[in-house]
């Protein structure tokens, strides 16, 4: 048995719980949510009743452990950036976007040598904050698709998010309206 996902998507995450949603691809393409806690993870029927209902108690018998698996190792990937020294990389890309404090929005593409795939810094001055999207590089069914790049920053720790900036904070064209970013 192999996880076969259609998507992968991670909602939000709160009191040490993280929510989210995937489709399996070998049950009719439902969707099951999930309740992630560190070294668990709670499933949750959406339907009520009739044949997806029964795909999913199918699911959960047989293949709930394989999937849960993958959830655990699934953050444990993105916890394993906390654990990253020092960052080193390219800057493949920087955009600004709005032209009055109030609507500014800088957006950066990085490569970082530690990383396979790149990462994405959005911040949002006007509003005093910021995103950081990464591509867990983890397969999600047998054709090799990995889910959608996903908001990573609120598992991140601080001091992280800013070793994985300050190579990058006087780099960009944007640096002085974004020089107390992340301090």
């Amino acid at each position: 048995m192999k996880v076969e996902m259609n998507k992968f998507k991670v909602f939000y995450k709160e009191n040490g719980r993280t929510v989210g949603e995937f489709d399996l691809i070998n049950y009719n393409n439902i969707t099951i949510q999930y309740n992630f806690y560190p070294n668990y993870v709670h499933f949750i029927c959406v339907y009520f009743e009739g044949e997806k209902k029964e795909l999913f108690e199918k699911w959960l018998s047989k293949e709930k452990s394989l999937y849960e698996k993958f959830i655990i190792n699934y953050f444990k990937e993105i916890d394993k950036i906390n654990d990253i020294p020092s960052f080193k990389g390219k800057l493949i890309q920087e955009i600004k976007y709005g032209e009055t404090l109030s609507n500014e929005s800088y957006h950066f593409h990085i490569q970082y040598e530690q990383l396979p795939n790149e990462i994405n810094f959005s911040f949002f001055p006007g509003d005093n904050e910021f995103l950081l999207s990464y591509q867990i590089p983890m397969p999600i069914n047998s054709s090799g698709e990995l889910a959608l790049p996903e908001y990573i920053d609120k598992y991140l720790i601080e001091e992280t998010i800013k070793r994985m900036w300050n190579p990058f904070r006087r780099k960009t064209t944007f640096w002085l309206p974004l020089l107390h970013v992340l301090r």
